[in-house]
Order: structure tokens, then sequence, then C-alpha cells
């Protein structure tokens, strides 16, 4: 067992991000988000880890309690009232290939919008970007994006979705502002 523990250990740390995406829907009491992190799996970890009971249950445990951390440590604000973002499941798949792995997050957090102008804020810690990213944003079909603040490079579909495109080798901005108007 201890040579399994020691192969572990070195096919955990060579497993690496390549891609992500966040799906983020908003509706005038909530919001709720998918971030799917993809992965080049070499040694294939996470394929020992699904077939294992005991270490797919510690994986799951280690996962959450790891994004609930970095969640914990945004400060997310509309409207100026403080929200908490919760982990509210996860998953573990492949695409296609075992060496494919990737890692699904469910997130939700409660808002309180008005009719009117409303303003979404995210403050973070500004972080190396190890992987391209895109970051979709869904507005109620009776809201319009009226202006967007981040370092990120972003486009504005019609006047309710916005798309966020992070790009490897640069930093975050560490802050976003999305002002946005419910009819």
């Amino acid at each position: 067992m201890n040579s399994l523990n020691s192969f572990l250990k070195r096919a955990e740390k060579e497993v690496k991000p390549i891609f992500a995406q966040a799906f983020f829907y908003v509706s005038k009491d909530e919001v709720t988000y998918y971030l799917v992190f993809d992965y080049f799996d070499k040694y294939r970890y996470y394929e020992k880890v699904v077939l294992n009971k005991k270490l797919y249950d510690e994986e799951m445990h280690k996962l959450y309690w790891n994004m609930q951390h970095f969640l914990d440590l945004e400060k997310i604000k509309v409207n100026d009232k403080i929200c908490k973002p919760e982990v509210i499941s996860l998953d573990i798949g492949f695409r296609e290939k075992m060496e494919n792995p990737y890692i699904m997050f469910l997130i939700n957090f409660k808002i309180e919008t008005k009719k009117g102008m409303n303003v979404y804020e995210n403050e973070y810690e500004s972080e190396y970007v190890e992987y391209d990213y895109r970051a979709y944003w869904c507005f109620p079909s009776n809201s319009k994006i009226v202006s967007v603040e981040m370092k990120e490079t972003y486009e504005i579909v019609g006047d309710r979705f916005l798309v966020i495109y992070g790009k490897e080798g640069r930093y975050s901005s560490g802050y976003e502002k999305i002002v946005f108007n419910l009819g």
C-alpha cells in the first residue's frame, strides 16, 4: 500500500489544469453557477480515485473544502450587501479518455436585487492564470447589462449576456464589477 500511496502523491502533483469554464445564471434573488475545470492527467490519478470508494470520498471532501475556502476569501456584494457563495455539489468526470478528467462545482448565493440599476462586485486576490478560461453570464430576460469593469477581455452579447475571456500567462484582475438594469 505504501508504493500505491507514493504513486498517488506523485501522480496527483502531475495533474495539470488545461481549461476552465464558468456558467453564471442570475435571477432576481440568487446567482447559481457551474465551474468546470478540465485537466490533463498523464498518470490517470483521477481514474484511480473514482475506482476506489475511500479515495473518492477523501478526494470529494478535499475538493469541496478547498473550493469553499477560496469562495470564503472572495468579497462578493450585490447592491452593497455581502453575499456568501456556497458549494452545493461537485462531480468528477472524464472527456473521452481517462487522461482528460474534469471537476465540476455547482455554487449558489442569494442576492437582493431591485427594479432599476443593480451592481454586482467581486474582490479577490489577483493570481497568475495557468490556463485559458471562459465565463458566461446570463441575466434575466427583462434586464440589460449597463457597464462592466474588469481587466479581462469581455464582450456583451445582446443586452443580457456577458462572455469573459481569461488568458493563460496573465494575472487576474482581482476585481469585477457588473452594473445591470432590471426592468
